[in-house]
């Protein structure tokens, strides 16, 4: 979602990539092949943000500012799910883990890596090349040359895997909270060519309404073999509770589950074969030195990918290739189809 606010519109590359649940307002500025990925919020009201070339936003990301500092983010950056940045400086190729907060006036400098869950305080210095961690944010080291190059390569490793597989599930506290964020993600996307077409359904009005008489199916593959302890003890109280309240339970049978983790091999990695053809150093991706043409295919097409990529390329390129097409892929298909109308 892109939205105007004071006359001022973000201001966002056609190269960079942004999610269809992210929210994009005011003073931004998104500059050539960065991403912005489901659920992240992007606030320029007070001030400018400014999102560098090849940076990665990752979900549920909070960037705003205030009226004292603009939020700066420089090339080649990675913020982890979860982040909240305000009024801050990321220098080039640093990376913030996963729920970091960095405060206002912070400046962390290039390469430098900020650990998941710290809190950088307002006005911190990170200097370059160090690992910060802890709350508030201490520094415990230098970063070796190993780890800052795979700083600067990490931005660039997110990148398509199965699309007919992707799904964005909301996290929220409250039942009526999620059914607002999945009516406000649902429906068709013309520039997403795997978006349902389907009308999308009031789900915020049933929320609100009484559980009393509600009939809840429970698929009896579900309580198999294998489910966590902790899981299992968490679902049945929370069936316990919904009884009390008045919900009525019955056994159903979802009887193609028993075929969804092959089903999902077989489509992911045909997927991820196609998706990621692309990377070849020639149109797109990494490139490594070579002297000839065919060194260049040698070896280029096998780095930047570790063994688990490979391997899934290789299976989802066998399933892909002239008369395993049928046997395999399509086959596949068929049966996610019988697993949709198991519901």
């Amino acid at each position: 979602m892109i939205i105007e606010y004071k006359g001022k519109r973000p201001q966002i590359h056609p190269t960079a990539y942004i999610a269809p649940t992210a929210t994009i307002i005011g003073d931004v500025v998104i500059e050539a092949e960065a991403s912005v990925w489901f659920g992240a919020v992007i606030r320029g009201d007070h001030g400018r943000i400014i999102i560098g070339a090849r940076s990665s936003v990752q979900d549920n990301v909070v960037v705003h500012v205030n009226a004292r500092c603009d939020t700066i983010v420089d090339a080649d950056v990675t913020i982890g799910h979860g982040v909240v940045l305000e009024g801050c400086h990321l220098h080039h190729g640093v990376l913030v883990g996963m729920n970091a907060t960095v405060l206002s006036g912070a400046v962390v400098e290039a390469g430098a890596l900020v650990a998941a869950g710290a809190v950088v305080g307002e006005n911190q210095h990170i200097p370059a090349g160090m690992l910060a961690a802890g709350v508030p944010a201490r520094i415990k080291g230098a970063l070796s040359e190993q780890t800052q190059q795979r700083l600067k390569e990490a931005p660039l490793s997110y990148v398509a895997y199965g699309s007919s597989l992707d799904q964005a599930g909301p996290m929220t506290n409250y039942v009526v909270d999620s059914a607002l964020v999945l009516e406000a993600i649902s429906g068709h996307d013309p520039k997403d060519s795997t978006s349902s077409q389907q009308k999308v359904p009031e789900w915020s009005k049933l929320a609100k309404s009484d559980v009393k008489g509600l009939t809840i199916g429970l698929p009896k593959e579900y309580f198999a073999d294998g489910l966590d302890p902790e899981v299992k003890a968490t679902v049945e109280k929370a069936i316990e509770e919904l009884k009390a309240k008045g919900v009525n339970f019955v056994d159903v049978s979802l009887p193609h589950t028993k075929y969804s983790v092959s089903t999902y091999y077989l489509i992911a990695t045909s997927e991820a074969s196609s998706n990621l053809s692309r990377y070849d150093g020639i149109r797109y991706g990494l490139r490594e030195k070579s002297n000839n043409l065919e060194e260049l295919y040698m070896n280029t097409r096998g780095a930047g990918f570790g063994d688990e990529v490979k391997r899934r390329i290789m299976l989802g390129t066998y399933s892909l290739s002239s008369g395993y097409y049928d046997a395999y892929y399509l086959k596949a298909c068929k049966v996610r189809r019988l697993l949709q109308k198991d519901f």
